[in-house]
């Protein structure tokens, strides 16, 4: 008989680095795709196609780098309506608030006094 376990967020990441040696196997057998290099001793060579090779190779960059920053083209202005900014995530709102207040602090910094 199964006995469900419910898992917190952390406690299920401390799970997967203590049966993972801490993230190394994993990043051993995703460096394998990448590579098509064998895994292990006795293992065969995994044969990927390019686009499994390069999502392995995504995966791995965006781990040991971090993300690239992505770009949000937006024009904004206090008279924007909600119905315009339909369509955007609330991380992408976010991501444009934080935009907008790091603007405004260098114009702050930036300006010169008045006269």
């Amino acid at each position: 008989m199964s006995v469900a376990r419910k898992f917190t967020t952390k406690a299920l990441s401390q799970l997967i680095r203590d049966r993972t040696n801490d993230g190394q196997e994993l990043v051993d057998f995703v460096y394998s795709i990448a590579t098509g290099k064998k895994m292990g001793a006795g293992a065969k060579a995994i044969n990927a196609d390019l686009g499994l090779r390069m999502t392995a190779v995504a995966w791995l960059a965006d781990r040991g780098w971090g993300k690239a920053a992505q770009v949000i083209d937006l024009e904004i202005s206090p008279s924007t309506s909600p119905e315009e900014l339909q369509g955007y995530t609330v991380a992408d709102l976010e991501a444009m608030k934080t935009a907008i207040q790091a603007q405004e602090k260098a114009n702050v910094i930036g300006s010169s006094p008045s006269e």
